[in-house]
């Protein structure tokens, strides 16, 4: 019995991490004396390195975690126990100094605990010694960039950023601070990528950022290089789906379409076909008003960029009777327009539908006011004012109104009939005058010198709850006014060319964006309260 047991030790020898006693929490440090190179070595001319550790270790993710400047593309490397070798396949350059960051590749066995381990050595006479350091952050958010990277490439180099690894690479820490140290003295381009698929340059649809200066470290070190990381979108909008259904055509979008023209050749396009932009812009719906086979149009669509797509389209329409439950729920919103309640003596309502509306009878809305119960007055008069949007699933009323604290809108059954013969159901809501001591304001007092600008109010989803364009202000101060309590900041844009919208960057062009600041510390804003405040920019 013994032996047997001794055997199935014996053909058990896999590594296994000790179990019990308390949790290891320390990474593995580093053997200086038994590493080579040491730190720094000059005329290393070994094709290898090795690294010792006081533990075992393990490098689950070496080939992805590691940079390695000058970029050094062929390598292999194996760990043994407490030892990591790198042997490199190709001869590394002669007189230049080599970094190695190893940023959270090397962990402990057992627990994972990664430990930093960054190493330089020269293959010269002389360490390369020229620093840059910086910091990278979000503008539209006002957020550090952590863990990105950072580029330099240079300038007499053929190498480009949106096709090669650079020269020289970082990383930004949690706080967006990188630090490039051991440079040769040389010319450069400075870059930032939010490098989502780890290949180490730029790819469309990450976020990047750039030096419009070139970095000229002939002169010496450089500080404070700081770095804006932002979405660039030079591509106009793409239809990826196409759908038919028996009383609609589908198409959808690869992003948010921001303004929407159909052009079919024809005046009365509108009898035929009436159409819909819902989800955020990305999809487009048309429903067919004539028992259509096919129309063919031409769909002209700008995204939040201006970017332009121009595509004609062949809608072929399914004519099968629609039947009820085919149909997606008929849905009606009313809100005011600031969606906290009504202020002063003006009703100004917002009527949202789920889909465009064909037949409007404006004589079944009607309002009662306050304990009133029975004297219905007609909400649409000669003093009203109302406008559809453009597909006609928006309705705007504007109106004087007098009351004390409450008015009950009534909108009896078939008010509102919808493109695919919904009819609507009686609706019944109740409207409160806003409260002034449920809700706040923010003076705001201006000091600058920039002539074009955009302050924005911003919740915490960064979500623009209000607007102020420098057109709009006068005398130098004004107004948020009617706020929910809450937390918020505030966002100012540095409008150059006076476009009234933020333009981010084009580093194809070297155009850096915009300048964006923002109001130091948020704004808590409590119920019957005012802040003031002084944004000096």
């Amino acid at each position: 019995m013994v032996v047997w047991m001794l055997l199935s030790v014996s053909g058990c020898a896999n590594i296994m991490a000790p179990t019990g006693g308390a949790k290891d929490s320390l990474p593995p440090t580093m053997d200086t004396a038994r590493s080579y190179p040491k730190l720094e070595q000059l005329n290393y001319k070994d094709d290898k390195i090795e690294l010792y550790f006081n533990e075992w270790i393990k490098a689950p993710k070496l080939k992805q975690e590691l940079i390695i400047t000058p970029r050094v593309k062929d390598y292999t490397f194996k760990i043994s126990k407490k030892r990591l070798r790198i042997t490199f396949l190709q001869p590394l350059d002669s007189n230049t100094t080599y970094n190695l960051d190893f940023r959270e590749s090397i962990q402990d066995i057992t627990e994972g605990n990664p430990t930093p381990v960054r190493l330089a050595f020269s293959t010269g006479s002389q360490l390369d010694t020229m620093e840059i350091k910086g910091k990278v952050m979000i503008p539209l958010t006002n957020k550090a960039a952590k863990k990105t990277i950072v580029a330099l490439y240079k300038v007499d180099d053929t190498l480009k950023v949106d096709k090669d690894e650079p020269y020289y690479l970082t990383q930004t820490n949690d706080a967006g601070i990188y630090h490039f140290k051991n440079i040769k003295a040389n010319r450069y381009r400075l870059y930032a990528i939010q490098d989502a698929n780890n290949n180490k340059y730029y790819n469309k649809n990450e976020l990047i950022g750039f030096a419009p200066e070139i970095v000229d470290l002939t002169q010496g070190s450089q500080d404070s290089l700081n770095l804006n990381l932002v979405q660039e979108d030079y591509d106009a909008p793409r239809m990826i789906g196409k759908l038919r259904q028996k009383h609609y055509f589908e198409i959808k979008f690869n992003e948010g379409v921001q303004t929407l023209k159909v052009d079919s050749g024809q005046t009365n396009l509108r009898q035929k076909v009436l159409y819909n932009l819902t989800d955020r812009g990305k999809k487009l719906t048309f429903y067919n008003m004539q028992g259509l086979d096919s129309l063919r149009l031409r769909i002209i669509a700008q995204d939040s960029a201006q970017n332009r797509l121009s595509e004609e389209v062949n809608l072929r329409f399914n004519n099968k009777p629609v039947k009820e439950k085919d149909k997606a729920t008929f849905k009606i919103d009313i809100q005011p327009k600031n969606t906290l309640g009504i202020v002063g003596n003006k009703l100004d309502l917002t009527v949202k539908f789920s889909k465009p509306i064909v037949q409007f009878a404006a004589e079944k809305l009607k309002y009662l006011v306050d304990a009133d119960t029975v004297n219905l007055k007609p909400l649409i008069d000669s003093s009203a004012k109302f406008e559809w949007n453009q597909f006609k699933t928006q309705l705007n009323i504007t109106r004087p109104v007098s009351f004390k604290n409450v008015i009950k809108l009534v909108a009896d059954s078939a008010a509102f009939v919808s493109a695919v013969n919904d009819s609507s159901q009686m609706i019944k809501t109740t409207l409160n005058r806003l409260d002034p001591t449920k809700i706040g304001l923010v003076n705001i007092a201006i000091e600058t010198q920039s002539p074009h600008f955009i302050i924005q109010l911003l919740n915490q989803e960064f979500q623009i709850i209000k607007e102020r364009k420098s057109g709009e202000v006068t005398g130098n101060s004004f107004k948020f006014d009617n706020l929910a309590p809450g937390s918020y900041s505030i966002r100012i844009i540095i409008d150059e060319n006076n476009n009234g919208k933020w333009d981010f960057s084009n580093y194809k062009e070297n155009k850096p964006a915009e300048n964006i600041t923002f109001y130091p510390s948020s704004i808590q804003l409590r119920a019957n309260w005012e802040q003031n405040i002084i944004l000096k920019f």
